[in-house]
């Protein structure tokens, strides 16, 4: 993706003026988005999204562990078109 956003064949070529590393963040940091969860599932959110912060970002505490993982995981795969697997002699299923 970089050589095709900056490389010398890109409108943007020669404009990128600083460039940072961002890395996700540690347990300790990314706990930290979800002040009100037990540690079990703060290992189990960890374990899950590690520290990507739009997903830590969109977890709803009040819902459960794994009512989060669906709608963050699955939610994002029928918003854009949906996966579809097709079964021999049926129609159509959309996941």
């Amino acid at each position: 993706m970089e050589s095709e956003v900056l490389g010398r064949k890109s409108l943007l070529y020669g404009r990128r003026t600083a460039q940072i590393r961002l890395l996700p963040f540690d347990y300790a940091d990314a706990a930290k988005f979800l002040p009100n969860t037990k540690s079990q599932d703060l290992v189990r959110y960890y374990a899950t999204f590690g520290g990507t912060p739009y997903y830590l970002a969109r977890i709803n505490e009040s819902d459960g562990f794994e009512d989060n993982v669906l709608r963050l995981m699955f939610d994002n795969l029928l918003a854009n078109g949906g996966v579809m697997i097709r079964l021999r002699g049926n129609g159509p299923i959309l996941m």
